[in-house]
């Protein structure tokens, strides 16, 4: 017996780690592909099939930059392929080294059993597990900023090593690529080599060549918070609550808010000011760092941003601040560990095991919650339609999710009619993409009644149409008899037949 514990006790480095891989494996692929793809996966899908140059082209106007697309492209065979599967492979493999790159610094930063409880809570967060069955960007993100904390604590043992700061730097690159939101680690992490690990010449010369290689993306930067700024006075703007609760719980736009999320948010930002008040004490220098990386990007936005220029952050896009959360549970590791070493023992473990099970539990909630609703109706839709749907079926759509829909899901459907409203009639497109294009195949300008004319017709359509496609819809609908209908809010399916 004392052999198998000693055993045990030298290989547990390896062991639970690989405790830890299995179960993120599980938690990230489980329902992967009955959960539809949902319009932002499907735009990237769009991109890939119409390659490269489109891909460059989209950086104009879309607030992401190209690398990710363009890996997509890759990966897809130019957007050939039709599996959810095949588009959240590489965003579900990311979530799941993501955990297992978290406790191999948790390990370094604090106690094993502190690493392993707080590595399991980065494993079962609602939010990255949302967010490693998505095709964008998010989860790769999340990994890259784990892997660039492993190099920056790195390049703090071995300022010297030419090799790791080359590393270190086109990884930092190939973030930036990625997603403007990684700027947020890159400037931190800068800023803390420079000021902190008084690395002061290398760093600047990192930061400069980080700055020239990003050169071709700032043009645009501007542009795109502009169109930012323009989308939040159309809806709710950010505080510091909702962000937090969105990412500690899950997006309260998409699923609302329940009991979970507050607690979620007290008891973790608790945890972590624990971990900053043990490692101020103990002078853990990469203490400040996590503290840094926390505190900045959010003095920024509502500081700086809100306060000075008067730019509001929207809500939809608490997401851009995931990138935040490995520092916020790593100062929960040393959280952790602190309290277990209380004394006596029973009140610092008592702490635990009863924070811990509120948050376990607050979070299996919340991970239910985002596995019932669906965040894709329009996919929903379309799906229970292709399963009825006859070769000789006319489709209309009068939104354009279902459009992104079908474009994946029934890519080979023709007629593809995307209805317009101009004064000659209708303009039947038959081609549905919400990418930018200009559409270079003929139209055809038809009135409600040749519209009309088929003898089957299935209508999707959306409870908010604009009065000016309401008034197309009923025309359309007028006179004929609805055989079949299936609502998934805010999206309709309707069968028409017997039109006059």
């Amino acid at each position: 017996m004392h052999k198998i514990l000693t055993s045990f006790s030298k290989n547990q480095s390896l062991l639970l780690p690989a405790l830890l891989f299995l179960l993120a494996l599980g938690l990230r692929s489980y329902r992967l592909a009955d959960n539809p793809l949902w319009l932002d996966e499907i735009y990237g899908y769009q991109l890939a099939q119409r390659g490269p140059l489109a891909i460059l082209d989209n950086s104009l106007v879309d607030p992401h930059p190209p690398l990710y697309y363009l890996i997509q492209w890759g990966l897809s065979a130019g957007g050939r392929l039709h599996s959810e599967w095949a588009w959240r492979w590489l965003p579900m493999l990311s979530g799941t080294l993501a955990v297992v790159c978290f406790y191999a610094l948790a390990v370094r930063l604090s106690s094993l059993r502190a690493a392993l409880l707080s590595g399991l809570l980065f494993a079962l967060s609602p939010t990255l597990i949302y967010f490693s069955q998505e095709a964008r960007a998010t989860s790769f993100v999340l990994f890259l900023t784990l892997v660039s904390m492993h190099l920056l604590r790195a390049i703090e043992e071995q300022p010297d090593d030419k090799r790791l700061w080359g590393v270190y730097g086109t990884l930092l690159l190939v973030g930036l690529y990625c997603n403007h939101s990684f700027g947020l680690i890159v400037g931190v992490q800068l800023l803390y080599l420079l000021l902190i690990a008084r690395l002061g010449a290398p760093s600047l010369l990192l930061g400069v060549v980080l700055m020239l290689c990003y050169l071709p993306a700032l043009p645009v930067f501007l542009p795109v918070l502009m169109t930012v700024q323009g989308v939040v006075q159309q809806g709710p703007s950010a505080n510091l609550i909702l962000i937090g609760q969105s990412l500690l719980g899950g997006d309260v736009l998409r699923y609302g808010i329940s009991w979970a999320h507050p607690w979620l948010l007290g008891l973790t930002v608790g945890l972590g000011g624990i971990g900053v008040a043990t490692g101020l004490r103990e002078k853990r220098r990469f203490t400040w760092y996590l503290m840094l990386q926390l505190l900045l990007p959010l003095l920024i936005i509502f500081g700086v941003l809100r306060g000075g220029v008067g730019l509001s952050f929207p809500a939809h896009q608490s997401k851009l601040m995931v990138v935040l959360l490995p520092s916020l549970f790593l100062l929960v590791a040393q959280g952790i560990e602190s309290l277990l070493r209380l004394r006596p023992p029973l009140i610092g473990r008592g702490l635990v095991v009863g924070i811990y099970l509120i948050l376990l539990f607050a979070s299996a909630i919340n991970i239910q919650r985002y596995w019932e609703i669906s965040k894709s109706p329009e996919a929903q839709a379309v799906l229970w339609m292709r399963a009825q749907v006859r070769p000789r079926d006319v489709v209309i759509s009068l939104h354009y999710s279902p459009d992104a829909a079908l474009s994946f899901y029934m890519p080979a459907l023709r007629p593809h009619p995307k209805p317009d409203a101009f004064p000659e009639g209708i303009v039947l497109f038959p081609l549905s993409h919400i990418t930018p294009m200009k559409i270079n195949q003929p139209v055809l300008t038809a009135s409600p009644d040749m519209a009309r004319s088929h003898p089957r017709i299935w209508l999707l359509d959306f409870d908010f149409a604009r009065p000016e496609v309401k008034a197309m819809q009923d025309d359309l609908v007028q006179g004929c008899t609805v055989t079949q209908e299936q609502r998934y809010p805010p999206f309709r399916v309707r069968l028409l037949e017997g039109c006059p």
